[in-house]
C-alpha cells in the first residue's frame, strides 16, 4: 500500500523524532511547560534530556509519562481501572471513548496502557488545536494523528474518507491501537452518546458488507469518570449559550479549556475498557436498513459505555437534587451534600449568563446524567 498519501495526518516516525525534539528545546515555551509539569527540573538539564530523545517511546516515557503523572498526583484522587483484561497486548483496537476533556482522555489511556503492559495507541488531533510549531512537534512525537475540520459538505466527505483510510490501515497494517473520541467535541451535559456520523466515517473504507467492514476495526468502548469536572462552569456556559443562538467560540477558547482540563481538580477518576464490539453486536445493527445500522450501532456502542461508567458522590446527589427525592441518599452523607452545594454555587457563580435557576439545572445534569444513563441499562 502507498502510505505517502498519509503524510499530511500522520504521526512522525521515529527517524523525525530527535529533529523535531531540537526545534522543542529551542522554544521558549518549553520553560513555561517545565515550570507548570517539572518545576524540579533545571532548564538546561530539561534542554538536555530533550535533544537527546530519539524515538517516540522515549519521549512518552520519559517525558509524557511523566507530566500525566504530575497532573494525576496534583489534581486528583488517583486515577482506577478496570477493563484490560478485555483487550489483548498484541491486538489493535479503535478505541472509542467517551469524551470529557480536550488530551486528558486520551492521555490518562496512554499511562494506564503503559501500567498494564501494553503499547501506547495513536490519539486523534485536531486541527483545530495545532495552535503552532511547539504543539504540533510535541503532538506528533506522541503518536498524534491530525484529524481536519472542514468548511464544507465536500471538503467533510474528503477528510472523513481520508481518516477511515488512516484509521483502517493503522488497525490492519500497521497493527498499532488507536485513540478516537466518539463524538465531535466534548461532552457538555455529561450525556455521553456516539455520533452515528462517526460510525459512518469508520465504514467508508474496507469490504462492503457492514459486518466484516466494521468487526475488522476492532472498536472497543471507552469510560472515563471524573468526580468533578474541571471544566465546568465553561461546559454550561456553552451549554446555556447554545441553546439561544449559533456559538461562536472565542479567540484562545481551545487553549483556557485545555489549561483548565489540566489544572482543574477532578477527585477520583476512572478508566474502563469495554468488551469490543462483537458479531453479535453488528449483524443486531445489520438488521437494520441503511442509515439506521449506524443509529442502532451507537445505541449499543452508548450501553457499554454507559455500564462501565464508576459513578461518585457527586453524580448521585446532583441526581437527587435535580429529581427532588432522597433515591441515593445512602450514598453521601449531609455534610457531603451541604460541600456539594457550596461547590455548585461557586461554579456557578463563574457563569454570568443566564437566569440562576436555569444554570443550576444545567450544573445538575452535567453530574446527573451519567446516573440516568447507567440506570438504562441495568
Amino acid at each position: 500500500m502507498n502510505t505517502t498519501r498519509f503524510e499530511d495526518i500522520r504521526p512522525y516516525y521515529d527517524h523525525e523524532v530527535n529533529e523535531a525534539m531540537q526545534r522543542i528545546a529551542e522554544n521558549p515555551l518549553v520553560d513555561t511547560v517545565r515550570q507548570k509539569m517539572f518545576p524540579q527540573i533545571p532548564l538546561d538539564i530539561l534542554k538536555d534530556k530533550i535533544r537527546s530523545t530519539e524515538t517516540t517511546y522515549q519521549f512518552q516515557t520519559t517525558f509524557m509519562y511523566m507530566a500525566m503523572n504530575a497532573i494525576l498526583e496534583g489534581t486528583t484522587k488517583g486515577c482506577g481501572t478496570s477493563g484490560f483484561g478485555r483487550i489483548l497486548p498484541e491486538g489493535s483496537y479503535i478505541f472509542l471513548a467517551n469524551h470529557r476533556d480536550i488530551i486528558l482522555d486520551s492521555g490518562i489511556l496512554q499511562v494506564k496502557l503503559h501500567e498494564h503492559g501494553f503499547e501506547s495507541s495513536e490519539m486523534s488531533f485536531g486541527s483545530n488545536l495545532m495552535m503552532n510549531e511547539f504543539v504540533v512537534d510535541i503532538g506528533k512525537s506522541n503518536k498524534m494523528y491530525k484529524t481536519i475540520r472542514a468548511s464544507n459538505r465536500k471538503e467533510l466527505i474528503e477528510n472523513s474518507k481520508h481518516l477511515s483510510d488512516y484509521l483502517r490501515y493503522t488497525i490492519t497494517e500497521k497493527h498499532s491501537s488507536t485513540w478516537i473520541a466518539h463524538r465531535n467535541g466534548r461532552t457538555k451535559d455529561g450525556n455521553d452518546r456516539t455520533e452515528p456520523g462517526l460510525l459512518r466515517m469508520l465504514s467508508m473504507t474496507g469490504v462492503k458488507d457492514f459486518v466484516p467492514n466494521m468487526f475488522e476495526l476492532n472498536i472497543t468502548p471507552i469510560s472515563v469518570s471524573y468526580e468533578y469536572e474541571p471544566c465546568a462552569a465553561e461546559k454550561i456556559r456553552e451549554i446555556y449559550l447554545s441553546s439561544k443562538g449559533p456559538y461562536v467560540k472565542e479567540p484562545g477558547e481551545d487553549l483556557r479549556s485545555i489549561i483548565s482540563g489540566v489544572q482543574g481538580y477532578k477527585g477520583g477518576m476512572h478508566l474502563a475498557i469495554g468488551h469490543p464490539v462483537s458479531k453479535e453486536m453488528l449483524e443486531e445493527a445489520d438488521s437494520y436498513v441503511k442509515s439506521e445500522k449506524y443509529i442502532q450501532l451507537a445505541a449499543l456502542i452508548d450501553q457499554e459505555i454507559f455500564r462501565n461508567y464508576k459513578l461518585w458522590k457527586t453524580n448521585y446527589m446532583a441526581y437527587d437534587m435535580l429529581k427532588k427525592d432522597g433515591e441515593y441518599s445512602d450514598k453521601y452523607s449531609k455534610e457531603d451534600l451541604e460541600q456539594f452545594t457550596d461547590y455548585m454555587k461557586k461554579t456557578t457563580d463563574k457563569v454570568v449568563e443566564g437566569p440562576r435557576d436555569e444554570i443550576e439545572t444545567l450544573f445538575l445534569k452535567l453530574y446527573a446524567n451519567p446516573v440516568i444513563n447507567k440506570k438504562s441499562v441495568e
